[in-house]
């Protein structure tokens, strides 16, 4: 795993767990829809290294992504790991799985494999 990147280790997920891809994907965007939406609760609470707005412009971002790209990726594993982590975006997922997940807990998933497949990876092995 050391020697993936970012992008190997997407489009991995996405071998993985094809069936998974449309609700990952949904759970994504809708964390970016919740994080844009509530930013001031978020940003009242925000204690990561990376000042706030970065983060918010990365929601932003992978939301578009997800828009504009949603049957590529569902179809090609190159697709999700290219539009996902060559723009940053893959920081949306890494700050999802880290970080906002636990503070964003009331919205419960309705699939555990990826989410408890990214959280089970060492912290630096993480996207």
């Amino acid at each position: 795993m050391k020697l993936l990147t970012n992008t190997d280790k997407a489009k991995l997920l996405h071998e993985l767990f094809p069936e998974e891809v449309p609700l990952l994907l949904d759970n994504i965007k809708g964390f970016c829809a919740d994080f844009i939406t509530f930013q001031e609760l978020y940003r009242k609470n925000w204690s990561g290294l990376m000042h706030f707005d970065l983060w918010l412009s990365f929601a932003e971002e992978t939301a578009g992504l997800i828009r504009k790209r949603r049957p590529q990726m569902l179809k090609s594993s190159r697709v999700f790991s290219e539009q996902l982590c060559v723009t940053y975006a893959v920081k949306c997922t890494s700050i999802y799985s880290k970080q906002v997940r636990p503070m964003a807990n009331a919205r419960k998933s309705k699939s555990l494999k990826v989410p408890l497949c990214i959280t089970k990876l060492p912290a630096n092995e993480q996207f």
